[in-house]
């Protein structure tokens, strides 16, 4: 119940127009209300930026490469260092486990094993609600 107000107060959309730029700021805003002391990143490398192609080459010459996470948070809990999660529209995984196909998908989750085996909890999120709540517990423990 509380989780459908907090979709409801940040406008959260569903159907065809929801889409990973939407979560991503909702989920911002989520962090800067509930956890204002809490220092974390968000990007939007893979959107198409105002700049053009020249921004984006310009970008692309300094990232180490594709797939780095959306949304990175700077707060050791536990064993973690941080937390790391890549934001979807739907879920990155068929019905088997497996992931889905599509080069991005793979650079996506090698991102995420990387940062797993070094101390960051790094996860795929495919709505609000998962994202929330594996913000919440992460910096609630």
């Amino acid at each position: 119940m509380r989780d459908n107000l907090w979709a409801q107060r940040f406008g959260m959309l569903k159907g065809p127009k929801r889409s990973e730029a939407n979560l991503q700021k909702n989920i911002c805003k989520y962090l800067k209300m509930q956890y204002p002391r809490i220092r974390f990143k968000s990007g939007m490398e893979g959107e198409r930026l105002a700049g053009g192609a020249n921004q984006g080459g310009r970008l692309r010459a300094i990232q180490y490469g594709p797939g780095h996470p959306d949304l990175v948070i700077y707060h050791q809990r536990d064993i973690h260092c941080g937390l790391a999660l890549e934001l979807k529209k739907e879920t990155p995984f068929k019905k088997d486990g497996s992931l889905k196909a599509g080069q991005h998908l793979v650079e996506q989750n090698e991102w995420l094993l990387y940062l797993k085996q070094n101390g960051w909890r790094a996860e795929f999120c495919w709505s609000f609600d998962d994202a929330k709540l594996i913000i919440d517990s992460f910096l609630k423990r």
